[in-house]
């Protein structure tokens, strides 16, 4: 039985010095070449959450792109810290999906802080309650759950047609009933987080190793490794882009996401909070060219009008007289300028600095008006 002595002594042994090596790459991936765990929670009610108070890097699938500081606060925003009472100054809150974060950037250079910063901080406080992947539904949600104990003056709701739309198709969390003034009801409706053994176990490595993550980044560049992962359970298949669905539900789901802005309106309406809505440009609707090669690639003969939900928005600000910032002709008029990641398809620098801006110069004069008015009321 010696050779089975011995066999038991070698596989040990291998498996020490996997478990050093291991642990050495570990060391090195975390001090000198980190890279990004997964850092959010599942939540029944909200797709998932933040993780309070994680701190940690996040990066394109092509590291080349962008590879950030990523900083979550205690209340599972990607902004600094905010006490829930208020104070004298003006507060905003923003609400919107991984746009608003500011994936692809610093913290600092998310239109919401660029906006703090051009009406001054010391006068006002804009809050970025952008959460990456939610759609107008957990928007609303998390701003009833959380988001309104900031008890905020003015609501911005930014829509980003690219997948907002698309987001509609989710489990209904919420509905929409009544007629002429639609109210927002639960439905009890809840997100599953029973993703199974297999996506559990991937996701607790996923937000522990550093090894793992370089690894399955690596690999996932590689399509036909990515199919297999898929394939045998290990990883989710990429949502289709949403020009290749049948066009009528897209724009059917359109009318029915500004049906739920319509009813969260008139909600802030009666609780004395000004609504905003700002729409985010997608790169497709920027870059025509883009769109084109991207029918072409997935070989998509029907007809898609990819403007569709702009003007749906643009309804309800007409119908409900709400102040909506559609930027996307803005950004079309200058889009020699290069304002997204090529690869990833979210703001670069350039995209948010304009964002900003454009919201800042339409929004300047009742800003600066309620930021006076405030200050008179204060002393």
């Amino acid at each position: 039985m010696s050779w089975l002595r011995n066999l038991f002594i070698n596989l040990l042994l291998a498996g020490v010095v996997f478990l050093v090596m291991f642990l050495a790459l570990e060391v090195y991936f975390r001090v000198f070449d980190y890279q990004p765990v997964e850092e959010t929670v599942l939540d029944a009610r909200l797709l998932w959450r933040h993780t309070p108070g994680y701190s940690g890097r996040f990066s394109s699938i092509i590291p080349s792109e962008y590879n950030t500081k990523y900083e979550i606060n205690s209340k599972w925003l990607r902004d600094y810290e905010y006490n829930y009472s208020r104070n004298e100054k003006l507060r905003i809150m923003v609400l919107g999906d991984s746009f608003t974060e500011g994936i692809g950037v610093e913290m600092p250079e998310t239109y919401p802080k660029l906006l703090e910063d051009m009406f001054g901080r010391g006068k006002v406080e804009i809050i970025n309650g952008g959460i990456k992947g939610y759609g107008p539904m957990e928007e609303i949600v998390f701003y009833r759950d959380e988001l309104s104990r900031y008890d905020p003056d003015i609501v911005i709701m930014s829509f980003f047609p690219g997948n907002d739309v698309v987001d509609m198709g989710r489990p209904r969390i919420l509905n929409v009933t009544g007629g002429d003034r639609p109210v927002l009801v639960e439905t009890g409706e809840r997100h599953s987080t029973d993703l199974g053994f297999i996506m559990n176990l991937r996701r607790f490595v996923g937000m522990h190793s550093h090894v793992y993550m370089y690894t399955i980044q690596a690999l996932f560049r590689n399509q036909a490794v990515r199919s297999r992962f898929i394939e045998w359970g290990l990883f989710v298949p990429a949502p289709r882009p949403f020009f290749t669905y049948p066009f009528e539900p897209y724009e059917l789901s359109a009318v029915e996401a500004t049906r739920y802005m319509e009813a969260f309106a008139d909600e802030l309406s009666a609780s004395n909070k000004t609504f905003i809505v700002v729409a985010i440009p997608d790169m497709d609707q920027v870059y025509p060219g883009k769109f084109e090669a991207k029918l072409a690639y997935y070989n998509v003969t029907q007809y898609f009008d990819i403007f569709v939900a702009n003007r749906e928005i643009a309804e309800l600000c007409r119908r409900k007289g709400l102040t909506c910032i559609d930027m996307t002709e803005s950004f079309i008029a200058a889009n020699s300028t290069i304002f997204y990641h090529n690869y990833d398809g979210h703001f670069n620098r350039a995209g948010q600095e304009f964002a900003a801006k454009l919201i800042y110069d339409r929004l300047a004069a009742y800003i600066n008006q309620r930021i006076a008015e405030r200050e008179m009321l204060h002393g």
